[in-house]
Order: C-alpha cells, then sequence, then structure tokens
C-alpha cells in the first residue's frame, strides 16, 4: 500500500521528526511517495497568504497518484501526522474513509484512505474544479470536500476512520484549538494529527507532547 504526503521548508522538521521517523518506526513495509513543494506560503500556516495554492497542489498530488490499475487502497496524509502502529482499518464497501475532525459531519481532508477507483478519481476531479473557481487565497480543500457532502454529492460511499485511534487533541479540548493546556491521549491511538492549534511551533509542541503521553501509557 502507498502513503502520500507532502511538505515544503516550513514543516521540513515536522515531516523529518515526527511524520518521517514514525513511518520508519511503524510503517515501512508500506510504501512512502512524498513530494517537496515550493515554500508559496511564507508561514505554511492555515489560512495563511497562498495556502490555497499549497492545497491546489495536495489535490493534484493525490490526483495524480490514484492508479486504476492498482487495486489496493491508499493513505494520504499531511505531513503534521505521526504513527504509533500500523494501520488496522479495512475499507470494506467503502470508497473513502476520512479522519474524524471533530465537529459532526466534517470530514478531515488530511488524513484519509481510498480505494484507486474511477468514482474517488471523479470526486477530486470535482474538488479541484470547484477549489479553482473559489481559489481566493485562503480557501482550503476541507471546505470544498464537506460542501460537497453537505449538497448531497454520493456518488462515492464514505465514513470516518474510529477516532480514538485516527485522533486529534481536538477530542481533548472539546474542539478548542491547543495552546499548551492538559490533554488526554487514548491508549489505542495509532495516528496522531496535529491539527486544532495554531502555528508551526505549537503543532511541534503538540506533536510532542502526545507523543511523550503515548509513551507512558
Amino acid at each position: 500500500m502507498k502513503i502520500v504526503t507532502f511538505y515544503s521548508d516550513s514543516h521540513l522538521r515536522i515531516y523529518n521528526d515526527y511524520f518521517l521517523e514514525s513511518y520508519k518506526k511503524y510503517l515501512s513495509h508500506h510504501r512512502l511517495i512524498s513530494k517537496k513543494i515550493e515554500q508559496i506560503s511564507p508561514t505554511g500556516e492555515y489560512e495563511s497568504t497562498g495556502f490555497d495554492k499549497s492545497m491546489l497542489e495536495k489535490i493534484n498530488l493525490v490526483i495524480d497518484n490514484i492508479d486504476l490499475n492498482d487495486p489496493e487502497p491508499f493513505v494520504y496524509s499531511d505531513c503534521d501526522v505521526q504513527f504509533f502502529g500500523d494501520l488496522d482499518f479495512k475499507i470494506g464497501d467503502d470508497d473513502i474513509i476520512f479522519q474524524n475532525d471533530f465537529f459532526p459531519g466534517n470530514h478531515c481532508a488530511g488524513f484519509f484512505i481510498a480505494k484507486q477507483n474511477q468514482k474517488v478519481l471523479d470526486f477530486f476531479l470535482t474538488v479541484k474544479d470547484r477549489f479553482i473557481k473559489l481559489m481566493d487565497g485562503k480557501i482550503h480543500d476541507q471546505i470544498i470536500i464537506n460542501n460537497i457532502f453537505f449538497e448531497g454529492y454520493d456518488k462515492i460511499k464514505k465514513s470516518m476512520l474510529p477516532s480514538d485511534k485516527y485522533w486529534t487533541s481536538a477530542f481533548s479540548t472539546n474542539g478548542k484549538p491547543w495552546d499548551g493546556q492538559e490533554i488526554k491521549v487514548p491508549s489505542e491511538l495509532i495516528m496522531h494529527h496535529a491539527n486544532f492549534t495554531v502555528g508551526i511551533k505549537n503543532k511541534l509542541l503538540l506533536l510532542e507532547e502526545v507523543k511523550k503521553l503515548k509513551n507512558k501509557i
């Protein structure tokens, strides 16, 4: 199975110290496809200037890596992710299984598992077309994906990964951005996505805190 990700200079330490290190420890039997992109946004932070262009790079990366001749599913992961075990999903009849982004009905575009079929390819082509039309400097793919679903898009079967295994700190902070407050990490944790915090510095601190807490369990 292939795992697809991308990063820029702003996220290099996050990628090397957490994503890549944990991939090598737990997931090296899966094929990693990793792309370094130009530093389009000055900071690489969420909704910073140029953030939308970076997200378009991501959409193109997903589309380019859907191989209709490959029967295995693939994983897309943002680089602000760390792993604590092998992936244990079963995709079954679903076409895409997204990380649960805490808020009801909100699918996380930063980590998902998908089949490499025409339905998935058509879906992301639809996302790309809508995204390009709405680019305003800050829009991102997660807004587009969830808006499409809210409108009733039913050409793919989708579900969400269990939040105690594929986790974000929002489940410990009741949806509030993490800024140093105490959090509890589930013992079943397989993957931690360091969203729901502001800034690269906080992402690094959060990744380290979760790693420390998980190692104590």
